[in-house]
């Protein structure tokens, strides 16, 4: 069975390049990270262990919001993405890719414990680093960006904070269905 690492930060990857036969990079990480800062990781975890990094494989998380109203799916991305505030290698990361201000007025509202706050933090722009959101056209267009830089991706079809339950499963089955018809192609 191959082993795969989760990883997102320096030493996970590098790693994951000496030992493993893939990793998968948490859904933080922006598709720029991916093209540069990850494979670079990779690259050094191969050359320490003298692996050539033929058969690899690189698969990455994403957060998603998708649904005929693009604001209503940007909406639930920023939703997902609030809850990832209070990780101090999230808001290094996203620091890392210009979002610092945004940050610093995110991580304000994790510390007053204010959710709507937390949420309305996350700009348009912080969705687009690192998630699948607006209409479903727009969702496959921007899957398809991930072509030739990693091998799988793995969709989460929920926003976790203040979407009720049934909110949550509905914007599944858009998820599904977006999955089918990009994997129909």
């Amino acid at each position: 069975s191959p082993i795969i690492l989760a990883a997102n930060q320096q030493r996970m990857t590098e790693l994951g390049g000496e030992i493993a036969d893939g990793v998968i990079f948490n859904g933080n990480v922006p598709l720029g990270f991916l093209e540069t800062t990850g494979k670079e990781w990779l690259r050094t975890g191969f050359e320490r262990a003298g692996r050539p990094g033929a058969g690899f494989s690189m698969g990455v998380g994403r957060m998603s919001g998708i649904s005929e109203d693009r604001e209503y799916g940007y909406e639930l991305a920023r939703r997902s993405m609030a809850g990832y505030l209070e990780v101090p290698y999230f808001r290094k990361i996203m620091g890392a890719q210009g979002f610092e201000a945004e940050l610093e007025i995110g991580y304000a509202a994790v510390l007053a414990n204010d959710k709507k706050a937390q949420v309305a933090s996350i700009t348009d722009e912080m969705v687009d680093a690192i998630c699948i959101a607006g209409t479903p056209d727009e969702a496959l267009a921007k899957l398809r960006k991930y072509e030739g830089v990693v091998d799988s991706i793995s969709l989460g079809g929920g926003a976790a904070m203040t979407v009720p339950p049934e909110q949550r499963i509905a914007h599944a089955h858009v998820v599904i269905d977006i999955l089918k018809e990009l994997k129909g192609r």
